[in-house]
């Protein structure tokens, strides 16, 4: 019979008898003298009772054990032999178990782990704790429960199942159990034994070897194992392959060469023997004795623990390819470089420094320079020196890796001492792991090509077209002038860029890349495009040249006429085409003729009237110009043969309009170089000269804000800023007059506006606005003065109540500046115009406005001063003591009050000495121990501390010191010994009073306590189980009370205690007062950091006794297991809520908590109201109690 189930009942029984809670604390309270000697015989008396009924349930499961292990005995002595007879074989069988190399359990038929080993342990990391109360299933991983349920109930019907599981540690970590188990019963019930093997390292290493398996199998090399005499044992697939074997057999000479396999038993295999591998490149004899070239490594094999040899490994890789392909490469090499050396372009490489590696003879022929001399010389040294700063551009990101490609012209210097044109293009040269190594490019001689271009540039850059050049890569090889300054780029910027990069005009871009690709030498196309950020349409025409590698494009603006169809029949009709699409006027004169051939559109819009005008009175311009500059132009006239003719004047149009030309003229000569005809170009400038004025305007306004900021910064705290600064602003601004107004709020919160300063032109009479009353103008002007926006108009165009607040009857423009100090509304600079009826401009507005921030900041600053000279005004006639001490702990600065608590005459006693001299101490200095070390980590010390006056004694200081950014300290302290000495009595007070208050509560639980125990005393003499159980209940009540009491006078605080380890103590109490067994009636306690009261704590200690005193009692009849669960928690909004519920039977159905003659249920009701709290009952997985009440105020007790 297995009589282990008995051993356990009797180790459980035994446990219970010493670990009574009554005897611990009894102990407890009678080493530390707080309970009488009647109430201490009183609760042994009950332990023993209680021990009593523990021994006799423990000689009744002795006498249950089996003959064979003893004999029964009535004697005491026979029972204790068979006790440690149970004790020692229980011990030498845990002891067997857990020496077990596996884990080892017992599983009930109800999921419940009955014994374990230390192994079970050591592998989930897990307590004996935690497993007893944990469910089995979940130290397995959540995919496998499922499966493992089945293999258990699959044990307990067939009586044995085995598998592996995947078992899940408390730390997150997994490994693979194998567990095998056997059905069988002990007393009665049926249970699983089980064995767990932990197999992760062994299912590992057979991965492992799969995997390699694979890949030797799976490889396209030969693969071999022979023994240390190179007897081969095995032949991969690949090997059998390569040497047209079935398997394996002979030795590794018989696949090699002939060359080697005479001396490899004698070379090689002593080699592999003595150093561990060999390796080198041989052939294999393949099919037919047909020789394959390979490389060679054959490698030791040792053993894992001695590390003696035990096989040869040899690998061979076919490297017959890349044999053929080194022979291909060097006969194609010895071709390219006879290519390379007939070419007139000159091929060149680098390496990651720039240097040359590599020239053909075309360098030479190009340049000069001997091609063997300058390798290794850097390729910089060779190029013009001002093109040093384009060539590192373009060349040094090559060899950085910022990119690829490059391409670019750049002048390079000869050996005769000249320089010469070419065209660099270079490709970045890369290793195997993608690092620069060098360059390879070509130089192409482009010195004619350039001269031509510069010579055609010249007379492309007159042309007001757009003209561009595109090579066949899609790069810019060069723009006009005005098609880079329409761009807002310069000529040079554009050269090398990808056609499109600005990303203006992808329609264009599309049609350079369509015919570059495509086979026809010229193409036309109108193409729309943005340009600074207006449509445009251009006639775009473009022309192949050099073979077809570049194009030429010329486009023609179009946009205000455009063209059904360019006429390309003769170079005058483009030129006339021209022409009349740009903004300037072009005209052209016959000399002979003395008549206008040509006159551009333009001319209508530029003189205000037509062309036929300009036709039939050609010489008729001049009465057009401006009587101020006519002489002056009909003097410069003679200067047009000559190309010198650049004049600006006015011209006066039909309707008075003043408009201003820049108007310049060449001659244009026949074949023979003779003068034949003026051409011109005439273009309203008048945009640019307003610009110019305003550039003026903008100077002074800059002089004037500077001139305000320096007068500002003069100023001081006694001097109105106002005057100076709107004098320098009146001259400037245009205003006729100026006011500066400071606000005021009266007693019935409406805004005033009060003059602090004025100006007026001198042309302009006074007009004083002492107060301006911001009442009479609109909730909308008023929000948007307070939220600072500037605010001005033309005065005739306000409504009438608003242009009361400009009273002045000849102004005839404002400008109101709002000004705010320190973020709020302070003021406003109103500007006054009775000249003319004009806005301001932004320009003006902004640097008025300005100069307004200006004269702000200064009277915030002004502002600042007095609020500083009242502050020092303070420090100097407060009663408290300051000081400023510098890096040196010398006193800089002390008030008269500091002088006066040390006991000295005047400053100058202190001034220069070191403060630490004034504070002096006997023990430790605690400047330096406490107030330093504090001041430098974090900025500010302050405390008490001893100071030393003048006379000798010392007083106690109340000291606050704070650290500056530079280095200082600043000191405030005041003379507490008076204070200090009160404080003094009042603490010997409070200690008298707090002592005696400990007494009373020690008292008072120490008559609870006897009250208690003469309740049990009463109990022995009742034999009716109703009223000893009433008796037991109001005892255990009596306790709760007496364990407040317990609780305060132990507290450091005596008007609340902690009632989290009160209700851990009390649940304690009561589950030894029932005798329930803590392994089967678990207490789940959610407590937060509460401290009540003792009018509060009273009754919900007596709330926790009864609910769960209830629990206890009813909630597990019979023995049932269960859970009782405690919360004790704040609420957000402050309230707390206690919550005892439990997993038992629960409360009766139809059981009304409110209308119930049950005393411990009219007792909780009566409970929650006492602390004016909610009682919420709920019955549903067992009974739940809830009680929601305020948090209970502190009273103040004297």
């Amino acid at each position: 019979m297995n009589y282990q189930h008995l051993l356990d009942r009797i180790a459980a029984v035994a446990r219970r008898i010493p670990n009574s809670p009554h005897l611990r604390s009894l102990q407890t309270a009678d080493s530390e003298g707080t309970i009488d000697p009647e109430t201490l015989r009183t609760q042994l008396d009950l332990d023993r009772r209680r021990r009593r009924l523990l021994a006799d349930e423990l000689q009744a499961l002795v006498e249950e054990l089996p003959a064979s292990l003893g004999e029964r005995s009535s004697g005491h002595s026979d029972r204790d032999r068979v006790e440690q007879k149970l004790l020692h074989e229980k011990n030498l069988s845990d002891t067997i178990v857990d020496s077990l190399p596996g884990a080892f359990f017992i599983l009930a038929e109800d999921n419940h782990l009955l014994r374990w080993n230390r192994q079970l342990e050591r592998a989930c990391g897990y307590t004996s704790e935690d497993i007893e109360r944990l469910d089995p299933m979940v130290l397995f991983a959540p995919s496998e429960r499922s499966r493992l349920r089945a293999h258990i109930e699959a044990a307990f019907a067939c009586g044995e199942a085995s598998t592996e599981a995947t078992l899940v540690g408390k730390d997150g970590n997994k490994s693979t159990w194998f567990i095998s188990g056997r059905c069988l019963d002990l007393d009665g019930q049926r249970c699983l034994l089980g064995v767990a093997t932990d197999i992760t390292q062994r299912q590992r290493a057979e991965v492992e070897r799969q995997k390699l398996a694979a890949l030797v199998e799976n490889s396209t090399d030969f693969i071999g194992i022979a023994d240390l005499d190179g007897r081969i044992e095995f032949l991969n697939p690949a090997g059998c392959r390569l040497v047209d074997a079935e398997a394996a057999s002979g030795t590794i000479a018989d696949y090699l060469g002939p060359n080697l396999a005479k001396c490899f038993d004698r070379e090689v295999l002593p080699v592999v023997r003595d150093r561990g591998q060999w390796n080198g490149e041989t052939v294999l004899r393949g099919r037919g004795d047909r020789q394959i070239p390979v490389s060679i490594n054959a490698f030791l094999i040792r053993d894992c623990t001695t590390g003696n040899p035990l096989k040869i490994a040899t690998i061979a890789r076919d490297i017959s390819t890349s044999k053929r392909v080194e022979a291909e490469l060097q006969a194609s090499d010895e071709k390219c470089r006879s290519v390379v050396d007939g070419l007139k372009e000159v091929i060149f490489q680098t390496d990651a420094a720039g240097c040359w590696t590599f020239l053909n003879p075309a360098w030479t022929e190009l340049t000069g320079f001997d091609t063997e001399r300058n390798l290794g010389r850097p390729i910089a040294e060779f190029v013009h020196p001002d093109e040093q700063t384009r060539h590192r551009q373009h060349f040094a990101p090559l060899l950085a890796a910022k990119k690829d490609t490059c391409r670019y012209e750049i002048r390079f210097h000869t050996c005769s001492g000249g320089d010469c044109w070419l065209e660099l293009a270079a490709r970045a040269r890369r290793n195997a792991n993608g690092a620069i190594v060098g360059t390879t490019g070509t130089l192409n001689d482009i010195t004619e090509r350039k001269q031509a271009e510069d010579r055609l540039r010249a007379v492309i850059d007159t042309v007001p077209g757009f003209v561009s050049w595109v090579g066949r890569d899609g790069r810019y090889l060069g723009v006009n002038q005005r098609m880079a300054q329409t761009l807002n780029l310069t000529p040079e910027d554009l050269v090398g860029q990808e056609l499109g990069f600005l990303k203006t005009s992808p329609s264009y871009a599309n049609f350079m890349r369509d015919f570059l690709a495509s086979s026809r030498q010229t193409a036309s196309q109108t193409i729309a495009t943005q340009t600074n950020g207006t449509a445009r349409t251009y006639l775009i025409a473009a022309q192949k040249y050099r073979q077809g590698s570049a194009a030429v494009s010329v486009g023609i603006d179009i946009t205000e006429r455009k063209q059904a169809e360019l006429a390309l029949r003769e170079s005058e009709e483009k030129f006339r085409q021209l022409a009349e699409n740009i903004e300037q006027v072009f005209w052209m004169t016959d000399l002979s003729r003395q008549e206008a051939i040509y006159v551009s559109p333009a001319y209508e819009q530029t003189w205000g009237r037509s062309l036929e005008t300009a036709y039939c009175s050609p010489q008729d311009w001049l009465l057009y110009v401006h009587p101020h500059d006519r002489d002056r132009v009909a003097a410069a006239l003679p200067l047009q043969l000559y190309g010198e003719y650049d004049i600006e004047y006015r011209l006066q149009r039909p309707n008075g309009e003043v408009r201003w030309i820049h108007d310049r003229a060449f001659p244009v000569r026949d074949g023979n170089g003779h003068i034949y005809r003026l051409a011109g170009i005439a273009q309203d400038i008048t945009e640019s000269k307003r610009a110019k004025e305003a550039l003026e305007r903008r100077e002074r306004y800059l002089t004037a804000l500077v001139g305000v900021q320096r007068r500002l910064l003069a100023a001081g705290t006694n001097r109105n800023l106002y005057s100076e600064a709107i004098s320098i602003l009146g001259l400037v601004s245009a205003a006729s007059r100026i006011h500066v107004y400071e606000n005021t709020c009266d007693e019935n919160g409406c805004w005033r506006a009060h003059e602090r300063a004025a100006w007026h032109a001198p042309d302009v009479p006074p007009n004083a606005r002492p107060e301006l009353d911001y009442s009479t103008l609109s909730d909308d002007w008023r929000s948007r003065l307070l939220a600072g926006e500037i605010r001005q108009g033309i005065v005739a165009e306000l409504p009438a109540g608003e242009r009361h607040f400009f009273s002045a009857e000849d102004a005839l423009a404002f400008l109101v500046l709002p000004l705010f100090v320190n973020g709020n509304f302070f003021g406003s600079i109103v500007f006054d115009n009775c000249r003319e009826a004009r806005e301001w401009q932004p320009l003006e507005v902004g640097l008025l406005s300005s100069a307004a921030a200006a004269i702000a900041l200064a009277k915030e600053r002004q502002l600042a001063q007095e609020q500083l000279q009242r502050q020092l005004t303070a420090i100097e006639t407060t009663t408290d003591g300051i000081f400023i001490v510098n890096a040196a702990d010398e006193l800089q600065y002390v008030n008269p009050a500091y002088v006066q608590m040390l006991g000295y005459d005047n400053t100058h006693d202190l001034l220069g000495t070191h403060w630490c001299d004034y504070y002096p101490s006997e023990d430790s200095d605690p400047i330096a121990t406490k107030l330093r070390p504090e001041l430098l980590t974090a900025g500010k010390w302050s405390g008490e501390i001893d100071a030393l006056h003048r006379s000798g004694r010392t007083f106690v200081q109340e000291l606050s010191v704070t650290a500056t950014a530079t280095g200082e300290a600043i000191g405030v302290c005041r003379d507490i010994s008076d204070r200090k000495l009160a404080e003094c009595e009042l603490k010997a007070s409070l200690e008298e009073k707090e002592l005696l208050l400990k007494e009373v509560h020690h008292r008072v639980k120490n008559n609870l306590q006897v009250i208690s125990s003469i309740f049990s005393l009463q109990s022995q003499a009742i034999a009716d189980p109703q009223a000893l159980a009433l008796l037991e209940d109001s005892q255990n009540r009596i306790g709760s009370m007496a364990l407040i009491h317990e609780k305060l006078y132990q507290s450091a605080r005596l008007a609340n205690i902690d009632f989290s380890d009160y209700i851990r103590d009390l649940t304690e109490h009561l589950i030894a007062s029932y005798n329930a067994n803590p392994a089967w009636i678990e207490t789940d306690t959610h407590i937060d950091d509460v401290r009540l009261t003792l009018d509060s704590a009273i009754p919900c200690g007596l709330l926790i006794n009864e609910l769960v005193s209830n629990a206890l009692k009813h909630a597990f009849p019979d023995g049932r297991r269960g859970r009782i669960a405690i919360e004790f928690r704040t609420l957000e909004d402050g309230n707390l809520r206690l919550r005892v519920e439990d997993n038992g039977v629960g409360l009766p159905e139809g059981l009304d908590s409110n209308e119930t003659n049950s005393l411990g249920l009219s007792l909780i009701a009566s409970l929650a109201e006492q602390l004016r709290g909610r009682l919420q009952v709920t019955n549903t997985t067992g009974a739940c109690f809830e009680v929601v009440f305020p948090q209970p105020q502190e009273r103040r007790r004297f």
